[in-house]
């Protein structure tokens, strides 16, 4: 029995699929961690015109079905010459507009004058207070959605990387 898993792992090169997938989740999830919490930041602390005409466009997004964009951002992908790298796989999914609202409610629950005060001392800059709000953003990665879970998968299942 254990003959036919190896003859599978060699057969269908699960190992390279397997360290495709990795790099994939791995630098997707850390870059969309950092622009979601960012963004969700901006719009929750910082004030600049326009704030919250753009926080609606962007809830509004999230009433477009998903499949709208297929044919969009296959042109997009061929065009940049994308077609059969990580990038294809890793660029089009970074921003997560239900998480940046998610994590903006959360950091608008802050009171205004607890992270004025968080911002004395030595360092410099703002900063982003994330060590309050775990359940948000541990929930993240673990939810961070890929359209080719729920059946993008065929345009999205090209060459594997290096041209074979």
């Amino acid at each position: 029995m254990l003959q036919n898993y190896a003859e599978a792992f060699t057969t269908a090169r699960l190992g390279e699929l397997f360290i495709h997938t990795m790099i994939v989740g791995v630098v997707s999830t850390i870059l969309s961690l950092v622009i979601t919490v960012l963004t969700a930041f901006a719009f929750a602390r910082l004030e600049f015109k326009g704030k919250d005409l753009l926080f609606g466009f962007l809830l509004g997004t999230m009433m477009i079905p998903g499949e709208l964009f297929t044919i969009t951002n296959y042109g997009t992908i061929t065009t940049f010459g994308w077609k059969n790298t990580y990038t294809v796989l890793i660029v089009p999914f970074l921003v997560s507009v239900f998480y940046i609202y998610l994590l903006r409610q959360n950091f608008m629950q802050i009171p205004n004058e607890l992270y004025l005060a968080a911002q004395g001392g030595w360092h410099q800059g703002p900063q982003v207070p994330v060590e309050g709000h775990d359940a948000p953003v541990h929930a993240h990665p673990d939810f961070h959605h890929h359209p080719e879970d729920d059946g993008g998968l065929e345009l999205l299942h090209l060459a594997p990387i290096g041209g074979q």
